[in-house]
């Protein structure tokens, strides 16, 4: 086993079991008097976290924190914290830290005590909450316990289940959640993470991979802070030469829902067995899994498909406006140009279109000039993932915009985002807009807080597949603490905005599994502003 494997199982250990070696130890250590307190002295052993040590001294995570502040900084091995005593007077309440899609009223909710009560027990002046706040809970109001009952396919409860007006989804960043009664729990829950943690691949991709990894593991840490018993299997896929010997090693047995593998081959070998078992398989990031999805109904399908992206985009269009197609004479963007065109058509939109090589680029001012009007705004969408062509195309549509005095708005791929060479102010000053499946507004208090845990924990800056491997694993796992092991049931009424992507799930037929069909929205202004939104 390679060094750098060992470290990700161990990492994995350290956030959710805590360190094996100190499940044996006793709250001993030498003890300190100060300022009137008594406190245990404990020094940091290496490899140690916060979480463990928590755990070891059953002091609350943010007590820790809040009596050795310093640690926000990190640990170092060697290092001293101490840890208060006990001798208090007896309990009167419990902590609950607010999680980034709680309200004040679902907390109230889920420990039965009002709103009112609430507030006036932790002395506050306004409903509203900040993501990690921590609130007191009077002891004697429990938070629901859940009960361990036999699953059924169907059941009254479940076939009658309300539905959230579309005016409540327009502001629902959450789960909309049944009545309490109407939910089907079990006391503990088996997931299955299937990576590629062997690093025998390129070492770019065995780094994205890790990087998904930890994202998901602060989403896995939160849950079970939430109070979910979760059993976590992590399997590396780079240990089985075949991937059918994946689920041939009973690891999987008793999962309820696995995260990965990551490709759609390696997806494919495991379905059969995984429907047999009722386990849920969720593709993070390959797109051709996509092709699963119709004769598998126990997958879902993380990623957006090019069809959609490209049909949010034509559904901003207006048929008041002249509407234009620009691509490039190559077989490249075949694809995207024939999606788009379906969709104007299935739209019934009228429009004007033009292909031209790059090389021409200089002699075709006049010819776009005559696919444009000067009376109507021009809505051009340019199919091309080039960054060539796109940049000639840009010149002179800005030429025409500027020179010439036509009215021009942009419609333009999701690779746009990281061309280099590109005059970003064409895209202000033609109002851009793109339909994303990923984008992270990095102003956003909640990302701003994922990033200061991303770095506390793992000494790095998160990337996209940070992002993604944390919003997978929080939107899912709270899925399945609010509707149990066949919350598949109730996925298509679920939406979820999380830090990087928007998450709205259909079925494409009855029999099939499902796919995520939300895409963001941005547009650029001419104050060169971002404005964002969601396509659903």
């Amino acid at each position: 086993m390679s060094l750098i494997k060992n470290i990700a199982l161990i990492t994995l250990l350290l956030m959710i079991q805590g360190v094996a070696h100190l499940s044996g130890q006793t709250n001993s250590g030498t003890r300190i008097v100060k300022e009137g307190k008594e406190y245990i002295v404990h020094t940091v052993e290496k490899k140690q976290t916060l979480f463990a040590i928590s755990k070891l001294y059953n002091i609350n995570y943010e007590t820790l924190l809040k009596e050795n502040p310093e640690l926000a900084a990190g640990l170092k091995a060697g290092e001293t914290i101490l840890i208060k005593v006990g001798n208090e007077p007896e309990q009167t309440h419990k902590l609950h830290t607010v999680q980034w899609y709680e309200t004040i009223e679902s907390i109230a909710t889920d420990y039965k005590i009002s709103v009112a009560e609430l507030m006036k027990f932790n002395n506050l002046k306004e409903k509203e909450l900040k993501t990690r706040q921590v609130l007191k809970i009077p002891v004697d109001i429990k938070k629901e316990d859940t009960k361990k009952v036999d699953l059924k396919p169907e059941t009254k409860e479940i076939k009658d289940i309300p539905v959230a007006k579309d005016e409540e989804k327009q502001v629902l960043t959450v789960p909309f959640v049944p009545s309490k009664k109407e939910r089907v729990k079990s006391d503990s829950y088996k997931i299955g993470v299937v990576l590629p943690l062997g690093g025998s691949k390129e070492q770019k991709d065995y780094n994205n991979f890790m990087e998904y990894y930890q994202g998901f593991l602060i989403a896995l840490n939160e849950a079970k802070t939430d109070g979910m018993n979760l059993d976590v299997v992590v399997i590396d896929s780079e240990e089985y030469p075949k991937p059918e010997l994946i689920w041939q090693s009973g690891k999987l047995k008793g999962c309820t829902m696995l995260f990965g593998p990551v490709y759609s081959l390696e997806i494919k070998s495991i379905l059969s067995y995984a429907a047999d078992n009722g386990i849920k398989v969720i593709s993070p990031m390959d797109p051709k899994a996509e092709n699963l999805v119709t004769t598998s109904a126990n997958l879902i399908q993380a990623t957006v498909p090019l069809m959609t992206q490209q049909k949010h985009l034509v559904s901003s269009l207006s048929r008041i406006n002249n509407i234009v197609l620009l691509h490039e004479q190559s077989t490249n963007d075949q694809d995207i140009t024939g999606i788009t065109k379906r969709s104007l058509d299935e739209e019934g939109l009228k429009y004007n279109s033009y292909s031209y090589a790059v090389l021409k680029g200089r002699s075709v001012y006049d010819i776009i000039a005559s696919k444009l009007s000067k009376e109507k705004l021009n809505e051009v969408i340019i199919t091309s993932n080039s960054e060539a062509f796109v940049f000639d195309v840009l010149r002179n549509l800005n030429l025409l915009s500027t020179r010439a005095g036509y009215r021009i708005k942009l419609y333009g791929t999701s690779k746009w985002r990281n061309f280099e060479s590109v005059d970003l102010s064409y895209y202000h000053d033609m109002n851009l807009t793109l339909s994303l499946p990923y984008h992270i507004d990095y102003s956003s208090t909640n990302v701003k807080n994922f990033v200061s845990e991303y770095r506390a924990l793992f000494k790095s800056e998160p990337n996209a597949y940070s992002f993604q491997g944390y919003d997978l694993g929080a939107f899912f796992l709270k899925a399945l603490n609010d509707y149990g092991k066949n919350f598949e049931d109730y996925l298509e009424e679920i939406e979820g905005s999380m830090l990087q992507s928007d998450l709205k799930f259909k079925k494409p037929t009855p029999e099939s599994g499902f796919i995520n069909q939300s895409t963001r929205k941005i547009t650029y202004r001419p104050d060169y502003s971002i404005e964002t939104g969601s396509f659903r």
